[in-house]
């Protein structure tokens, strides 16, 4: 087989690239998490130490959390997808409601 060949046939049995192409995806998306998480934290201690809110903070993180875990609920419908869907579409709510508030 030609090395053009060998591509061609490479691509089609593995769409969405090799098993290192897929390990670090998912292994950048998981330091994605921690960062934002972290970042969320810090911001969030110095929010607080101001006295200013909190509440966009949380939308942006929890907006994350339901696009992640409604995602895995499409491709891989399990207890603990549907779980931490309900949870982050909570904290979703909460926090649109406590910005209203603040902003109102």
């Amino acid at each position: 087989m030609k090395k053009e060949e060998i591509l061609a046939k490479s691509c089609e049995e593995n769409p969405y690239g090799d098993e290192r192409e897929q390990q670090i995806m998912l292994k950048s998306q998981n330091v994605g998490y921690w960062t934002l998480t972290i970042g969320t934290l810090i911001l969030t201690c110095i929010n607080l130490y101001f006295d200013l809110p909190i509440a966009d903070l949380y939308i942006l993180v929890a907006v994350g959390g339901v696009g992640m875990s409604a995602y895995r609920l499409i491709k891989c419908p399990t207890k603990s997808a549907v779980f931490f869907t309900i949870v982050f579409l909570i904290i979703f709510i909460k926090a649109v409601y406590e910005y209203y508030l603040f902003v109102m």
